[in-house]
């Protein structure tokens, strides 16, 4: 097979790719769709193995429409494919996670203070968000905790009516949120995530755009810290969905935890 890992995140097919008969095509579309949101949804982490035959049983497909699927995902740079070992879920390397970073504090810096100035019907919204958040379990319901983060920053851009910074948002996280959800396991990086939210949503409800953007400042440099430490070199990561989904090449670390390839 042979993968573009580096495309521009179009949903459309790859330059270069043999277009689709109709009825592929639509297959293709529903595979790639399903694949695409179980990375969203942290149901597929970093470093997990995509079996090719797997999922042409999964999916009741032809071997040809799962690798179709598969390039599409690799133009979005969301999978990644790895010499005589096949394709896995991409893994960030540290300078990945600074470049993305440094996009994430200029787009979210710029969104925060403009949300300032946004509709109160969305800061209601942003309440019950971190409401909900707060009142997990720490350490059990990571899952659904960084499902909420993620809510949370995007609804920001959304409040600050800019549809540009909302759509590059929404890219930059497909990318990050299997890494947010590895790195959601720390009780204290937890609390320190919720009170930068308070400070946030406070300079929000003030309508002060310049704390606001001072409090996102802030709240992306922690959880950059956070991820960074959390993706180091021998990280232990502990599987946030227990024993919900295993892929055979999954390697088994100390009880309860997995170490990804």
């Amino acid at each position: 097979m042979s993968y573009n890992p580096s495309g521009n995140g179009s949903r459309h097919a790859p330059p270069g790719a043999a277009p689709a008969a109709p009825g592929r095509g639509l297959a293709v579309e529903r595979v790639y769709e399903a694949l695409r949101e179980r990375v969203i949804r942290g149901e597929l982490l970093p470093g997990m193995h995509l079996v090719e035959a797997e999922l042409t049983a999964e999916h009741g497909v032809s071997r040809v429409t799962v690798r179709d699927a598969l390039r599409r995902l690799a133009a979005d740079e969301l999978v990644e494919l790895i010499p005589h070992r096949g394709v896995r879920v991409r893994r960030l390397t540290p300078r990945d996670v600074e470049e993305l970073y440094v996009a994430r504090e200029a787009i979210e810096c710029v969104a925060a203070r403009l949300a300032a100035n946004g509709p109160r019907e969305i800061l209601a919204e942003l309440r019950e968000i971190h409401d909900e958040a707060r009142a997990l379990t720490p350490g059990r319901d990571q899952v659904r905790l960084t499902r909420l983060t993620v809510r949370f920053h995007q609804t920001i851009a959304r409040m600050s009516g800019n549809r540009m910074l909302h759509a590059i948002l929404v890219r930059l996280n497909t990318q990050m949120i299997g890494y947010q959800l590895l790195s959601s396991v720390d009780a204290g990086c937890i609390a320190a995530a919720h009170r930068d939210h308070a400070a946030i949503l406070a300079a929000l409800a003030r309508r002060d755009g310049a704390r606001a953007e001072h409090a996102m400042r802030a709240h992306i440099a922690g959880t950059r810290d956070a991820l960074t430490q959390a993706i180091a070199p021998g990280a232990v990561a502990q599987d946030p969905r227990a024993k919900a989904t295993r892929t055979p090449r999954q390697t088994a670390g100390r009880k309860g935890r997995q170490r990804w390839e």
